[in-house]
């Protein structure tokens, strides 16, 4: 599935237990710890790294958007977004196709006991999602996580609360009326946990855009905190300092803007930063050693790909506007090259982060000094692609003292997909690790 932009936006969904692939011949999910699906890679085969020792993990999955662990650790979720495919016992191909899985942190497999799923889900205050497609996820607590259901034809979505855990106490949460119709895209919690945000757009004018507050206590839309956004939001994330700034990075698809909202008991007015951002943002806050960053990956845009391709680092303390370079008035922005659709970051060490490229060669994974952004590593991917396909590396996430890395697993037009993947990065060597 190609990177999504403003009229695409990722999410995903629990129902009970822990999401597994629909079986397309019946309708009914398969077993978690198999590796089948509509759509297959040719087989089981892992499809290894430039070292032959070198095994993913090779999930039950297709397309693969987002990944997050547990509170605890033991447990890594991962959404799938479904892709073009096979369709059959009454569920489209998005459905045939998507997913979420949890795999044990220590064996690497998938675990879990297959749940059940249906078709149509409530939502909108009361309208009827056809679940389609899945990837942003929010692990609140050991107890509470949130997800989001999107329906197949971009026309409506749900969230719900679920145990993280099990996949149990599922319960759809509360929104108001005027989100009837909107596409919910990625999701982010704030410091104290007691509250929800989620992006929200809309694919036909006449509509309120913005981001929506939900009471983590009631799981109810707090309707009066609706920010109101002049272009649609892409992604947001939750600096935890000073009691919280809520960041939005939103497009108009021709320039980027960035908006910051105090977070407290009351929220704080929408402003918005003079910096320039790139037309198809991402904002991530990562922890690096004792510094916590907030970054804009500048993405390489929708059709076209006239994005900026960059790391843009902000300063928190200069109101989240353009960093400087310690010493010189020089912006620290920088390039991961042109094409290279940078798509996540996450950090490696106390000097250091990883970013994901969807792209470059073709799918491929940089380590960048966060003073200088000078590149210090790079992992090309590309052999780790199975029957004609490209890696294209996507979400990651630290477990432990490794970083775990998504990859697509499609072909060059996004057309087709095989069983998504996910290989161990030691951040510290700069080297993959093969799954037991």
């Amino acid at each position: 599935m190609k990177r999504m932009g403003t009229t695409e936006i990722t999410s995903l969904v629990m129902t009970t237990a822990l999401l597994s692939m629909a079986a397309c011949s019946s309708g009914t999910p398969t077993n978690p710890g198999a590796t089948t699906s509509c759509v297959t890679d040719g087989g089981t085969s892992a499809c290894a790294g430039p070292d032959a020792s070198v095994k993913p993990i090779v999930l039950p999955g297709i397309n693969p958007m987002a990944i997050a662990p547990t509170i605890d650790g033991t447990r890594v979720l991962v959404s799938f977004a479904g892709a073009p495919g096979a369709s059959s016992g009454g569920l489209s191909s998005r459905e045939c196709n998507s997913g979420i899985q949890a795999i044990s942190a220590a064996t690497k497999q998938s675990i879990g006991t297959a749940p059940t799923e249906t078709a149509s889900v409530s939502g909108d205050a009361g309208s009827t999602v056809t679940v389609g497609w899945y990837s942003s996820i929010a692990v609140a607590s050991a107890t509470k996580g949130y997800a989001i259901a999107n329906d197949s034809s971009f026309s409506g979505s749900a969230i719900y609360r679920f145990d993280p855990m099990s996949g149990a106490n599922v319960t759809a949460v509360t929104l108001s009326p005027a989100r009837n119709g909107c596409t919910m895209g990625e999701l982010a919690i704030d410091a104290d946990g007691g509250r929800l945000f989620a992006t929200c757009s809309f694919f036909s004018g006449g509509f309120q855009i913005g981001v929506l507050s939900v009471n983590t206590t009631t799981d109810t839309e707090t309707a009066s905190e609706f920010i109101t956004t002049s272009k649609n939001p892409q992604s947001v994330a939750v600096f935890p300092a000073d009691g919280g700034t809520l960041l939005i990075a939103m497009t108009d698809n021709s320039i980027g803007s960035l908006g910051r909202v105090t977070l407290g008991a009351s929220l704080g007015t929408l402003s918005l930063a003079t910096s320039t951002i790139g037309l198809d943002p991402v904002v991530r806050v990562v922890s690096s050693g004792t510094t916590t960053h907030a970054i804009v990956l500048n993405r390489n845009g929708m059709s076209g790909g006239t994005g900026t391709n960059s790391v843009q680092f902000l300063d928190p303390a200069n109101n989240f506007e353009t960093a400087k370079i310690t010493g010189t008035t020089n912006n620290k922005d920088f390039s991961t090259g042109q094409g290279s659709n940078p798509v996540d970051v996450v950090a490696g060490s106390a000097s250091e982060i990883w970013v994901s490229l969807l792209n470059v060669p073709d799918g491929g994974l940089i380590a960048m000094n966060t003073t200088s952004g000078a590149v210090t590593k790079s992992i090309d991917l590309v052999s780790f692609g199975c029957s004609g396909n490209l890696p294209r590396a996507n979400a990651m996430a630290v477990v432990g003292d490794r970083i775990w890395v998504t990859l697509q697993n499609s072909n060059a037009s996004f057309s087709g997909y095989g069983l998504g993947k996910i290989v161990l990065l030691n951040p510290t060597t700069g080297t993959l690790e093969a799954a037991p």
